[in-house]
């Protein structure tokens, strides 16, 4: 996998395959490539960061597995209650494909902040219950961390 830098944005980036995402539903298109961003203050990737990734490539079935587990336990526990005055209107999201047919994941970005060694990773995209602000999955590793709206971040 290469590390590239495009210049008129000024970030470092990488083009990933992940077999993982052909689950979701909501993918734009089957067996796409997916951009990987390195959140890196203009400077090349840190040593953590590219652990992370390396982590991404060699591990993913069981980091999307944990993350789609702890989506949908944040969605039942966070969502559903800040929202049950409207809850007839959400998805009902009991098992994996269930939250699979309403989520895209569009986005991945590795964050410059790291623990361990590794840097955090944020799976970035659209929802069905948020359609102005989608969601954001952190993890680090195989450890789900924090689930909100795509803009958990910034």
């Amino acid at each position: 996998m290469k590390i590239d830098y495009s210049e008129k944005e000024d970030i470092y980036y990488c083009d990933l395959k992940l077999n993982s995402l052909e689950d979701f539903e909501k993918l734009r298109e089957p067996k796409a490539l997916i951009r990987v961003d390195f959140h890196t203050l203009f400077e090349k990737p840190t040593i953590e960061q590219k652990n992370a990734l390396n982590y991404l490539v060699e591990n993913e079935k069981e980091i999307f597995d944990k993350m789609v587990l702890g989506i949908i336990d944040s969605y039942n526990k966070e969502v559903l209650s800040k929202y049950k005055d409207y809850a007839e209107l959400l998805p009902v999201i009991k098992e994996p494909l269930d939250l699979k047919k309403e989520v895209s994941i569009d986005d991945i970005i590795i964050s410059n902040k790291h623990i361990n060694g590794t840097s955090y990773v944020m799976f970035k995209g659209d929802c069905s219950w948020n359609d102005e602000h989608g969601f954001c999955a952190v993890m680090n590793k195989n450890q789900f961390i924090e689930f909100g709206s795509w803009d958990l971040h910034y």
